[in-house]
């Protein structure tokens, strides 16, 4: 029984320790590194940031987590990546160190294709949706601005649409997506178009068909509908557009 006790004893002892050795393998490699590292004289000597243009630089660097003088081995570059990668703004990082000291961050940002609506504030989102910090950022001039609770999940629909169409893009101020999950567009001139979910395209064709005929993109503003399968329901919104609602009903 004594026997029994004492070699229960024993493994637990040692399976207490090699829990602690796996625990702890980590903070003794990094120890270890930063010892040989500033033995051997391969420190970091100078970092460099490529490819920021609109992040805060003090905010990048002090998101690496790095430091001049400390071991090329007291930290890993796939944390440090993963670091930069979580900040909202960056869409992806690359991280190289080099025996000369020298550690090179690239970062690749998101471009604000939109800016949404959400309750009172205004969020810049990427084409695939996803919010961007806006902090320090410069102004987004010419960007449309997208309303909707499910519209950033849908925004790049609507950014192959008007990559395809210029011509349409520019003319376009925001753009909701309604409950029934259909686009209203609003332009800058005030004109309205209502645009069905299938097909978008034939919307859209059907739209600048108008445009070339018509110029109704920059007309006096217009209810545009092109939800239904034959034809545009039109409507004029000012009485200086009613001249051009009627010549279109006349197809002149």
């Amino acid at each position: 029984m004594k026997r029994f006790v004492l070699l229960s004893c024993v493994c637990l002892g040692l399976g207490f320790s090699v829990l602690l050795v796996f625990a702890g393998w980590k903070n003794i490699w990094q120890h270890l590194g930063r010892v040989v590292g500033e033995s051997s004289g391969l420190i970091v000597r100078e970092v460099r940031l490529y490819e920021r243009a609109r992040s805060d630089k003090q905010k990048l660097f002090a998101t690496t987590g790095l430091r001049l003088g400390e071991s090329l081995f007291s930290f890993s570059p796939h944390e440090v990546r993963e670091r930069l990668r979580a900040l909202r703004w960056v869409a992806d990082a690359r991280v190289q160190r080099y025996w000369s000291g020298l550690v090179i961050v690239s970062v690749r940002e998101h471009n604000p294709a939109a800016l949404w609506q959400d309750g009172e504030q205004l969020v810049a989102l990427s084409r695939e949706g996803t919010p961007i910090e806006t902090g320090g950022f410069t102004p987004f001039e010419g960007l449309f601005h997208l309303s909707g609770k499910e519209a950033p999940a849908r925004l790049e629909e609507l950014l192959q649409i008007t990559a395809h169409w210029p011509e349409l893009k520019a003319h376009i101020r925001q753009a909701h997506l309604t409950e029934h999950a259909t686009w209203q567009l609003t332009l800058r001139s005030g004109t309205k178009v209502y645009l069905s979910r299938d097909p978008l395209v034939r919307n859209v064709v059907q739209l600048l068909r108008l445009e070339r005929h018509y110029g109704i993109l920059a007309a006096p503003p217009l209810l545009i509908d092109l939800r239904g399968e034959d034809r545009a329901s039109l409507r004029a919104l000012s009485s200086d557009a009613e001249a051009l609602v009627e010549r279109m009903r006349r197809g002149g």
